[in-house]
């Protein structure tokens, strides 16, 4: 393959070379090593950070790694780096042509993140290696896959429980931090511990004093991130309830009557309706009902500037149940996927509410529960009301009214 190479010196004595190579040889990390910790796509094209963390008890000098970015199966750009990472600390390189001002106070290095010869800017849809004299030792993103999204528009940070590098991508070692969230650049601390991540967003008094929703100059109204007590009115499926709602003269204010549905934000469970019953549907279905049966208080909140009626004027809501946030145990429980895009409004210790659901699915596939297992039964948990031989649901089971 044809080599093109371009040599240019940077601030910091760092210098790098962008060429068009291969990457493929790879070789496992381990704790003791030195790892990626972070990766920045910021909102301006080119606010891009790599940072490395050395996890050894001793000085590593870079000049035997480098950073490789896979574009295709034939393009990738191998950027060789050079400094020297003192032992337990970072080194953070941010791409020369930045233009956050608090982005690049927290270098300690500059290089080209992308392929310079053809001014092609990494952006979080493309593999992510760390190399070791041309092993591939740690690894953000899979391998010769293209266009997923792994850290586009977001601060990808590696939990501080997962301080390993890997040749094979594992998306729940990492925190998903807001776009622009560059408070963790240059340290391996984060905002919140796996356990925290795994229990679930909580309200605040932020939340509690917020409003429920703001009218806005054209008289139409959004949410204000505030919550309201309810009651159950009616039970329907595991992303949906109908309720009754405390506050009178707010929900006479945005047109929604008693019952009205509430249909539950950034989740999809299977249907358990008669005539369209999908595999764990009525499993969902009787999860969420449980909780709320057996809660002794229940509040729904509204998304800040979001929209508080979907198309079918239901209420669109996070769902609270005493301190759990029923949306969220829901996809931990594996019977939802995150749907219906991200939100990034919605937060709790620096983590937005999608995030946690985000994390919450990683830990459903990884133990393959709910949805995540086979869906002809042949590995993780499995649907008792669920026909697996015929692909159906069980004979008897009707589901609820639709």
């Amino acid at each position: 393959m044809k080599k093109a190479m371009k040599l240019f010196f940077l601030p910091l004595f760092i210098l790098s070379i962008v060429s068009l190579v291969s990457c493929n040889s790879s070789q496992q990390g381990n704790e003791n090593s030195l790892m990626i910790s972070e990766v920045v796509d910021g909102t301006e094209r080119k606010d891009l950070a790599v940072e490395l963390y050395n996890n050894t008890d001793k000085e590593i000098d870079l000049s035997t790694y480098s950073l490789c970015i896979q574009f295709s199966e034939e393009v990738s750009s191998d950027i060789p780096l050079s400094g020297v990472v003192k032992a337990k600390e970072t080194f953070v390189f941010v791409h020369k042509d930045a233009i956050s001002d608090e982005l690049k106070a927290k270098a300690n290095g500059f290089i080209f993140i992308g392929l310079e010869s053809n001014n092609i800017l990494y952006n979080g849809k493309q593999p992510l290696a760390l190399k070791k004299e041309n092993k591939r030792i740690d690894l953000v993103g899979t391998w010769d896959s293209f266009g997923i999204d792994y850290a586009t528009d977001r601060t990808l940070t590696r939990k501080k429980e997962f301080l390993f590098a890997r040749n094979t991508f594992d998306e729940y070692d990492w925190i998903r931090y807001n776009t622009d969230e560059f408070s963790y650049l240059g340290t391996i601390d984060v905002s919140v511990t796996e356990k925290e991540l795994l229990e679930g967003p909580r309200l605040e008094e932020k939340d509690l004093s917020a409003p429920f929703s703001i009218q806005q100059e054209n008289g139409q109204y959004l949410g204000g991130g505030g919550v309201m007590d309810v009651e159950v009115a009616f039970y329907v499926d595991g992303d949906t309830t109908g309720f009754n709602y405390s506050d009178t003269k707010e929900i006479a204010k945005l047109e929604i009557e008693q019952g009205t549905k509430v249909r539950y934000q950034n989740i999809d469970t299977p249907e358990s309706y008669e005539g369209n019953i999908q595999r764990f549907g009525i499993v969902a279905k009787n999860y969420t009902n449980r909780i709320l049966r057996t809660a002794l208080e229940l509040k729904v909140q509204t998304t800040i500037n979001g929209a508080i009626k979907d198309t079918f004027s239901r209420v669109l809501a996070w769902v609270w149940a005493d301190e759990k946030l029923v949306n969220f145990e829901v996809v931990k429980r594996g019977y939802s996927e995150v749907a219906f895009g991200s939100n990034d409004i919605m937060m709790y210790k620096g983590v937005s509410y999608t995030s946690y659901l985000y994390n919450a699915m990683l830990y459903a596939e990884k133990k393959q529960l709910g949805i995540h297992g086979d869906i002809n039964g042949k590995y993780g948990e499995t649907d008792p009301y669920w026909d697996y031989e015929n692909g159906h649901v069980k004979d008897g089971y009707k589901g609820n009214e639709k």
